[in-house]
């Protein structure tokens, strides 16, 4: 579950174009890595938990599938051999043909519902996954606004963002508060016992 938040950086370049040096004095800027928040908060480590269980859950369901279709397998190869051996009349050879189609058909029908199921699976535990994800991301987007509406704070930064070359958009700031640590123990601050242990 590893994302990235990244707030809107432009602003920066912003407050050099409209403002004069005098009230560029006067701004108040902080930072905060919102990608520490985020692994930080107890909502993320039981989110990432429950997926994990249900990622195991569902790849045990896959796996366990494979029993009945190695049932039929034996079955198609012992009608196989019924075909082939020569001192089998005529008779049992066709019907052993036959039930050797049908054997052959339901097990590819088996193995295509199996694989359909496992992916429908995959793709809802997806889906729940995003939708927490976007859950998460908002609440902690939201208290960072209020914190920084309450603190009277201009301009807050991302600092765990980075530019599309892979580089921080922050490389210095001076005399800016860092609220990450305000920020998580907000958020915590009704965390189980579990989660505040780890």
């Amino acid at each position: 579950m590893k994302n990235r938040f990244k707030l809107p950086l432009m602003f920066l370049a912003a407050a050099a174009l409209f403002v004069g040096p005098a009230s560029a004095q006067d701004l108040k800027i902080a930072t905060v890595d919102v990608e520490a928040v985020f692994r930080g908060y107890h909502r993320t480590a039981k989110e990432e938990a429950r997926i994990l269980v249900e990622e195991g859950r569902i790849k045990k369901e896959f796996e366990g599938s494979m029993g009945v279709l190695r049932d039929l397998e034996t079955q198609v190869e012992d009608l196989r051999k019924k075909i082939e051996d020569p001192t089998v009349s005529e008779k049992v050879r066709a019907e052993a043909k036959k039930t050797f189609l049908e054997k052959v058909n339901e097990g590819r029908a088996l193995e295509q519902e199996r694989k359909d199921s496992h992916q429908r699976r995959r793709t809802a535990l997806t889906t729940q996954l995003q939708a927490s994800v976007q859950e998460i991301r908002a609440e902690i987007i939201k208290l960072i606004t209020d914190h920084s509406k309450a603190e009277d704070y201009d301009y807050v930064f991302d600092k765990s963002g980075v530019s599309k070359n892979q580089l921080p958009f922050l490389i210095y700031t001076k005399g800016s508060v860092d609220m990450t640590e305000a920020i998580l123990a907000e958020l915590n601050k009704d965390a189980p016992v579990e989660a505040e242990s780890k």
